[in-house]
């Protein structure tokens, strides 16, 4: 496919409104979204970005035809060859958001929509910045996912990769790890991954056959209450490891 390519080895994103954006609305044609391109990125860092990693798959699903009518083609595939391996993203306590909330009311680092078989191995994702015992003051997101195939694992490689990926995955000090939302039949793998001081480890909607083995949840429970909106009001105060709504034939 004719789609750029960004490459990274050892390098660093900080302080960024978005690290990295492979996506965009042109006004000038309506409001049509341009989106795709392909993204490696090995044992790099991003830091201190509202969001790290916004990327969109291409076809873009959603796109409106010029003159209305008809949207884009769906890009579901579970394996692709996009992948962030030992990657590194996190929130210092010295994190000074671009917007008032960090980019939206959720703050997300790594948003993926219509995702080709993203591989995420053996990377870090820690916050530092929104802490405390209230949802207000914890509200924030490792990984969300509207529409996408991915992996988030250590040692499922690929042959074609070119080391192997021996630590788990970690994500650290989260409101919510991983929310995957729609995505394809059997798209969604969650393995052998590493939630440390987690509310909401893995949630899960309307999704068929997503595969989630082999991980560690350390749950910290606070106090939700009447502020938690939608996916979170069934739990005032309690934490949830696995949160399945309209999910079949998990593992």
């Amino acid at each position: 496919e004719n789609r750029g390519k960004v490459y990274m080895d050892n390098g660093t994103i900080e302080k960024a409104y978005t690290g990295i954006n492979t996506a965009r609305t042109r006004a000038d044609l309506g409001g049509v979204k341009y989106a795709g391109g392909i993204v490696k990125a090995f044992n790099s860092g991003f830091f201190n970005c509202d969001r790290m990693v916004n990327m969109h798959g291409y076809p873009y699903q959603y796109l409106p035809a010029i003159g209305g009518g008809g949207g884009g083609v769906s890009s579901w595939q579970p394996n692709g060859e996009e992948h962030f391996i030992k990657c590194h993203f996190k929130y210092t306590n010295a994190y000074v958001p671009y917007t008032g909330n960090g980019l939206s009311g959720f703050p997300t680092m790594f948003y993926m929509r219509e995702g080709r078989g993203v591989y995420i191995l053996g990377c870090r994702f820690e916050n530092d910045y929104y802490t405390g015992i209230t949802y207000a003051q914890r509200k924030c997101a490792a990984i969300k996912a509207v529409s996408s195939g991915f992996t988030v694992s250590d040692t499922y490689i690929p042959s074609s990769f070119p080391v192997p990926v021996t630590s788990p995955s970690e994500i650290k000090n989260f409101f919510s790890g991983i929310e995957a939302f729609s995505s394809p039949f059997g798209g969604l793998r969650i393995r052998n991954t590493l939630f440390d001081n987690t509310t909401y480890c893995i949630n899960v909607s309307n999704t068929e056959y997503p595969v989630i083995t082999g991980n560690t949840m350390n749950l910290t429970n606070i106090n939700c209450g009447a502020e938690s909106p939608g996916n979170y009001a069934f739990s005032a105060a309690k934490a949830y490891g696995l949160a399945l709504s309209y999910a079949t034939g998990y593992v």
